[in-house]
């Protein structure tokens, strides 16, 4: 039940993390003309960014996970599962430790 609560904080925290962290990436996007030997884009997400501004679709110079999800920005599987991993990891370190608080705490 912990896995399963951690593994659903985790992804709350790894799409809520494109909402706060904010910054750049080079990609390339063979489609659009400025893009076709790479260009810099907004991208969010942390600790790696995950989602990626696409200029052709979205409102440029923004990007989010629910962007990405409605299709108007690009969505980095390879980022966004590493991601999720540490905010697992994290979300897991802390249900450890209230649960082992509450051990030693009945009250």
């Amino acid at each position: 039940m912990r896995a399963l609560l951690a593994a659903v904080l985790g992804l709350v925290l790894a799409l809520g993390s494109s909402f706060v962290a904010a910054g750049t990436a080079v990609v390339v996007y063979p489609d659009i003309l400025v893009c076709e030997r790479g260009c810099t884009v907004v991208a969010s997400g942390w600790p790696l960014r995950y989602a990626r501004d696409y200029p052709g679709l979205s409102v440029v110079g923004r990007t989010d996970a629910f962007e990405a999800w409605l299709g108007g920005d690009r969505l980095d599987l390879v980022p966004f599962a590493v991601d999720w991993g540490l905010w697992i990891a994290i979300a897991g370190a802390l249900l450890a430790l209230i649960g082992r608080r509450k051990k030693r705490d009945p009250d």
